[in-house]
């Protein structure tokens, strides 16, 4: 954030947040590209996959699927001319050589398959102090914020190679609160302001558990998820925004807010 005053005692912030790699949040131990949440085995950087959950590593494993026959697919790891010489065994003596070319494996998230997927929020905002005595302190301000995101939007077969979750797009819209007034009186700080909502703006995307929901990674699926993509609404809110809280001694902040915003819906 930068700050100047111009014209006497008219103030204007420019801020700029960014996360340069919402993928970074989820914990990968062994440091193989998959999240600890689905690596079979996250502390060894050589093995991560075990597709029927049998304690042996599909790249060593092959049954994949564990269902008794020998796999020849591309993704078994076998050379190319082992794969051949066993379709021709499986070729002369039929169901007395089974092998297995059709295996469903799971295909769980991998961060060295994809970018950072960044996000960012651009702001600007103006402030003009109305009072700014010792007792008493008033501002009449105005925000305005922007979101920078990148596009996520990815084909069936990127969401497969990639193991993200579907439905991921670039989030659009923009965050207005504007007029506002910020008050202090002793120890008890106040603001209240009209804000509008353009599209999927969430004045609250950067708060004080961003670490935690940055990315996700679904259990069940293995498929991660960023923070952005859940910016689905679309659809643009107004109404009012209000703040009042007080410092009680050096240790302890206590404040309570209020907002009532309305859309088409």
């Amino acid at each position: 954030r930068t700050s100047r005053k111009v014209a006497g005692k008219v103030e204007f912030g420019l801020t700029y947040v960014v996360d340069l790699d919402q993928y970074s949040g989820l914990r990968d131990g062994d440091g193989d590209g998959f999240p600890d949440a689905v690596d079979a085995f996250p502390g060894d950087p050589d093995q991560a996959l075990d597709n029927d959950n049998d304690g042996v590593a599909d790249a060593l494993d092959i049954d994949d699927d564990n269902n008794g026959v020998l796999d020849i697919d591309d993704a078994s790891g076998l050379p190319r001319d082992v794969i051949e010489e066993l379709k021709d065994l499986n070729a002369r003596y039929g169901t007395t050589f089974p092998v297995d070319q059709e295996i469903h494996r799971k295909k769980p998230f991998n961060k060295d398959q994809v970018g950072g997927d960044r996000f960012g929020i651009l702001g600007l905002d103006v402030a003009y102090p109305l009072t700014e005595s010792e007792r008493i302190k008033i501002k009449l301000y105005g925000q305005f914020a922007l979101l920078l995101d990148d596009d996520d939007e990815l084909s069936r077969a990127e969401i497969e190679e990639q193991g993200v979750a579907a439905g991921n797009r670039q989030a659009e819209g923009f965050g207005l609160a504007a007029p506002g007034v910020w008050m202090q009186m002793g120890p008890l700080q106040g603001q209240i302001e009209f804000r509008h909502f353009s599209n999927d703006f969430d004045s609250g995307y950067f708060d004080n558990l961003y670490e935690l929901d940055r990315a996700r990674v679904d259990m069940a699926t293995g498929r991660a998820r960023t923070k952005d993509a859940l910016l689905l609404r679309g659809e643009s809110l107004s109404g009012i925004f209000g703040r009042l809280g007080s410092d009680l001694g050096q240790q302890l902040h206590v404040s309570a807010a209020y907002q009532y915003l309305t859309g088409a819906d």
